[in-house]
C-alpha cells in the first residue's frame, strides 16, 4: 500500500523580526491513515495536531525564538443556525429536504470549529449520515496551517513539517523550508563628507553607513544616476556588536574631473539594500563654484591693470640708465 507523503512546505523566505509568518504543509494519504502533524523550527517541536485527539487536539509547545497565534477551543467564535434532523439523518442548509419520508425535527444548533451543542439533545440516536454544508470557520492554527507570530532573529534557519501515518504502517514523511529573518537597519543611509563647495580636480572623500541591522544591507553608490566605478570604491566593511547587529559602512574616494560636473554640480546618491526586503537611498550633491580671480590695482575690466605693470616697469628702466 501506499504511504503518507508530503507534497508542499509553505514558509515565506523573508520575515522581518518581531512579525509573523503563515507555514503550510500540504500532504496526501492515499491508502495510509494520518495520525499526526508536526512542526518543528530546527530542532524544537511547536506545534502538534492530532484529528484523532479527544480532548485536545492542537497542542501548543512555547518556544524563546517565536509565538505561536492559537485561540483555545474554549474561547473560539461559534455560529448559531438550523438543522433538521430524523432518526436517520442529519440535515444543514442549504439541504433543505430529507431523501427519504422519515419523520424530521427542526432545531436551532450552535457550533464552533471544535464543538457542536444542541439544545435540547435530540432524541434520535447520532445518525450514521450528515449532510453538512455550512462551512466551518478555522483558527489561524489548524490541521497544517500555523500562524507563527513575535519572531525573533534566533528563529531563522529550518522549519519543518512533519506527517506521521497511523497503524499499521506508522509512516512519517518529513520536509523542511528555510526562513530568513531580518532586522531592519536605524533609519535609512547617511552620507558624510561632503564638503559646502569643491573645484574642479580636488578629491572627493565620502562615507555611506548604516547602522543595526541583520544581515547587512548591500551599500552602493551612483553618480549622476550612473553606478560609481568599482575602482572608487574600498570594500564594505561590516561591525557586528554585542547583541549580533551589524553597521555597515562604505567609502568612496576619487578626483571631482570636469567630465563628470553637469551645470556645475555631480549628483551622488548612496543605496542600501536587502533584497525583497528593504531599500533606501540618501542623496547629495557635490557643487562647485568659479575661480576667485582678484585683479590689480586700480585696474579695469578689460585687463588694463597689466598695461600699467607694463608702463610702470618701463619707466624703472630708463631712470637706471640716466643714472649710469
Amino acid at each position: 500500500s501506499l504511504a503518507i507523503r508530503i507534497t508542499d512546505v509553505v514558509v515565506p523566505s523573508t520575515v522581518e523580526v518581531g512579525g509573523g509568518a503563515d507555514l503550510d504543509c500540504k500532504w496526501e494519504n492515499d491508502d495510509d491513515q494520518m495520525y499526526s502533524i508536526k512542526w518543528y523550527q530546527a530542532a524544537y517541536e511547536f506545534y502538534r495536531y492530532t484529528p484523532t485527539a479527544v480532548m485536545q487536539k492542537v497542542q501548543i509547545f512555547d518556544l524563546p525564538t517565536l509565538d505561536v497565534d492559537y485561540t483555545p477551543p474554549h474561547s473560539y467564535p461559534s455560529t448559531t443556525t438550523t438543522i433538521t434532523y430524523s432518526s436517520m439523518y442529519l440535515f444543514v442548509p442549504p439541504v433543505l429536504s430529507p431523501p427519504h419520508s422519515y419523520p424530521t425535527t427542526t432545531t436551532t444548533i450552535t457550533y464552533s470549529s471544535m464543538y457542536l451543542f444542541v439544545p435540547p439533545v435530540p432524541s434520535p440516536p447520532p445518525p450514521p449520515c450528515i449532510y453538512l454544508s455550512v462551512p466551518l470557520q478555522r483558527e489561524k492554527s489548524w490541521g497544517g496551517s500555523v500562524r507563527i507570530a513575535n519572531v525573533t532573529l534566533a528563529a531563522a534557519g529550518p522549519f519543518h513539517c512533519e506527517v506521521s501515518g497511523d497503524s499499521p504502517t506508522f509512516y512519517t514523511a518529513s520536509l523542511s523550508s528555510t526562513l530568513t529573518v531580518v532586522d531592519l537597519p536605524d533609519g535609512g543611509p547617511v552620507v558624510t563628507g561632503v564638503r559646502s563647495s569643491y573645484v574642479a580636480g580636488d578629491w572627493v572623500d565620502l562615507i555611506c553607513s548604516t547602522r543595526r541591522s541583520r544581515p547587512p544591507p548591500t551599500l552602493s553608490y551612483t553618480l549622476n544616476t550612473r553606478p560609481a566605478p568599482a575602482g572608487w570604491l574600498e570594500p564594505q566593511e561590516n561591525h557586528e556588536d554585542e547583541e549580533g547587529l551589524i553597521t555597515s559602512t562604505l567609502r568612496l574616494r576619487f578626483s571631482l574631473q570636469r567630465q563628470l560636473l553637469q551645470e556645475g554640480d555631480v549628483q551622488v546618491a548612496c543605496v542600501a539594500e536587502i533584497p525583497n526586503v528593504y531599500r533606501e537611498e540618501a542623496r547629495d550633491i557635490l557643487s562647485t563654484t568659479p575661480p576667485y580671480h582678484a585683479s590689480g590695482l586700480g585696474a579695469a575690466p578689460g585687463g588694463t591693470g597689466r598695461r600699467h605693470c607694463h608702463t610702470a616697469l618701463s619707466l624703472l628702466l630708463l631712470l637706471a640708465h640716466q643714472h649710469l
